[in-house]
């Protein structure tokens, strides 16, 4: 796609200020907490990891989280990262509503001291951030999303042992307000990276713009693990484990890495990636 081609197309999102989610890197980096699955997939539990500096989080639910799932997940972190957005709610709070949904985060261990952030906003607008219409049937797919999302939940413990935990909360917590409003809380490992902690920003525009879950997929995690301005290079089958959740082999492994060439393309579209490939090893430029 030439350059000019390239411009008009991410144009259509000017008119959209700050248009970037700011999200804490282990929720993006962590292998299996979002995943391209089929339209009508099994439902099968999640419960994966993510091991940094001897501390493991791990998030558990009843099923499995999708690409809408985290259209959805990145919503309404761009929707908190625009100012004067989100409420602080602690234990203190004057509001019996703000404290409801602080509760339903079940705040507990070391995260029950904490303060959460909430959100108030609308199953419209998270569809205008996700770049769907307001369908009855998308709007009943994020309201879908939004009950899923709550019932995870996001425990820290030191090394191996979950008996050890010392953090745990609901990813997040949805309350039903007055005229269509959704009170979000949003826990408070996640409200550092909203609130000045160490977070990667995740461009909606590009979100956007990508069709495909795998690519939309692949941009989250490449979003976190470089920053812009960064050049980086990677082997081509060491992004399946970040997409896929899992390593494959032979037919399989075939099958993805034709998938994520097909996804490359589609971010090579973007202005704000270059992505060149020599004999399975990606050089990848995040442009500022």
């Amino acid at each position: 796609m030439k350059n000019n081609e390239k411009t008009n197309r991410k144009s259509t999102d000017n008119n959209i200020s700050f248009d970037n989610a700011k999200v804490d890197s282990s929720h993006c980096l962590t292998d299996g907490l979002f995943r391209p699955l089929s339209r009508a997939p099994k439902r099968e539990p999640l419960d994966v990891t993510h091991v940094y500096m001897g501390y493991t989080m791990r998030w558990l639910n009843y099923c499995k989280l999708n690409i809408v799932d985290q259209s959805v997940f990145l919503a309404i972190h761009k929707l908190a990262s625009d100012k004067g957005r989100v409420e602080r709610v602690d234990e203190e709070h004057e509001s019996p509503v703000m404290k409801e949904v602080r509760s339903a985060l079940q705040l507990e261990k070391d995260a029950a001291k904490s303060a959460c952030l909430v959100l108030d906003t609308t199953l419209y607008e998270i569809a205008k951030i996700m770049g769907y219409t307001d369908s009855g049937a998308n709007l009943s797919m994020i309201k879908k999303s939004l009950i899923k999302l709550s019932c995870v939940c996001f425990l820290i413990y030191k090394g191996n042992k979950i008996e050890d935990t010392f953090f745990k909360t609901n990813l997040f917590s949805r309350l039903a307000g007055k005229d269509g409003k959704i009170h979000v809380g949003i826990n408070p490992m996640l409200g550092k990276a909203l609130t000045g902690g160490l977070f990667c920003n995740v461009s909606m525009a590009e979100q956007r713009i990508l069709q495909g879950d795998i690519t939309k997929r692949l941009h989250l995690w490449l979003s976190s693990w470089m920053r812009a301005g960064d050049t980086r290079k990677i082997e081509l089958d060491k992004l399946v484990p970040h997409v896929w959740c899992d390593m494959a082999e032979s037919a399989t492994l075939r099958k993805r890495r034709h998938m994520l060439r097909k996804s490359i393309v589609e971010l090579n579209a973007l202005d704000g990636w270059d992505i060149n490939e020599n004999n399975g090893e990606l050089k990848l430029s995040r442009i500022e």
